[in-house]
């Protein structure tokens, strides 16, 4: 995740996203589960899969992605 997409986060849910200082210098968010919104918590959760997996699979997850609709 970017930095600002972070701070857009923790400024939109403070309640939900926050940082400790050992991450301030890394691209990633804290989330508190409680709080989170279950289609947020998704979202992101996907997002950070996608950047670190393989393209062949990705490629597979959308497709029964689209199959779906």
């Amino acid at each position: 995740m970017s930095f600002d997409e972070r701070e857009m986060l923790i400024a939109a849910a403070p309640e939900t996203f926050f940082i400790t200082d050992h991450y301030r210098n890394y691209p990633r968010v804290l989330v508190r589960l409680r709080t989170v919104e279950p289609g947020t918590l998704t979202r992101l959760l996907i997002q950070a899969w996608r950047e670190v997996a393989p393209q062949k699979l990705i490629a597979a997850y959308d497709v029964e992605r689209s199959s779906r609709t």
